[in-house]
């Protein structure tokens, strides 16, 4: 009974300094951040709503056309998955390839989005984010989320 009473005591010790050491370094990286953000002013919580709302709506649009689209593809056999293992050359290379690819994607469909009247019509959504975040990534038109889903 003595040694389970010390090792819960050991346990929540660990706690709480694991609580204090990251306590103080999210202090320090804040100070760091905020001193090197543009817009140190921008956060709003009506942001942050729209910026999840526009999410969870584009995460859902994109699901299901892109997925239906998928399934579409394999029923009339224009696509095929191969559920074998694959050899690690063939994984490293198919990798290499798809971040090269789809950076080279979105860095052109980007540059096009802020070319009127496709800035307006399709990316400016975007752009009403004043405090970027991982949220921001993901908050764009409908369109524009397909687009940049398209290229999976």
């Amino acid at each position: 009974m003595d040694n389970l009473l010390h090792s819960a005591a050991a346990r929540v010790y660990q706690f709480v300094m694991m609580l204090v050491i990251a306590g103080f370094l999210m202090a320090v990286l804040r100070a760091l951040f905020r001193s090197r953000k543009i817009q140190p002013d921008g956060f709003r919580w009506r942001a942050i709503r729209n910026e999840v709302i526009i999410t969870g709506i584009n995460l859902s649009l994109t699901g299901v056309f892109l997925g239906g689209l998928t399934a579409l593809l394999n029923k009339y056999q224009l696509i095929q998955f191969n559920h074998e293992r694959a050899a690690w050359s063939t994984i490293a290379l198919e990798y290499a390839l798809y971040f090269v690819l789809f950076d080279t994607w979105f860095y052109w469909w980007h540059r096009l989005m802020h070319i009127e009247p496709f800035y307006k019509l399709i990316h400016k959504l975007h752009h009403y984010s004043t405090s970027p975040g991982i949220l921001t990534t993901f908050s764009v038109s409908p369109l524009e989320s397909l687009v940049n889903g398209g290229f999976v």
